[in-house]
């Protein structure tokens, strides 16, 4: 619940289906780049590098997708003048 609360407050009170989705894809995103660590972990100086290029691209998609989960909008000003206007109806 702390991601949505999160994403709620980003954008005025909404909680959109997207943010929530990229937020779904960094968690397992990230649960894959520690499992890939801990292959590489275990296995050592036996492991192959790819493994390496492998946890990095995991990685940079994990961080890809949090930025994009938690993003402010683009005009928040306007979320903040709806989010209004609906608290009014």
């Amino acid at each position: 619940m702390v991601g949505a609360d999160q994403i709620r407050r980003l954008c005025g009170g909404r909680l959109p289906v997207l943010r929530q989705c990229a937020l779904a894809i960094a968690i397992v995103l990230v649960l894959i780049f520690e499992g890939i660590l801990a292959v590489l972990v275990t296995a050592g100086a036996e492991a192959p590098w790819q493994l390496w290029l492998a946890a990095g691209g995991f990685y940079f998609f994990y961080i890809g997708m949090c930025l994009l989960a938690f993003m402010p909008p683009r005009d928040p000003v306007t979320l903040l003048i709806e989010f209004e206007d609906e608290r009014r109806e």
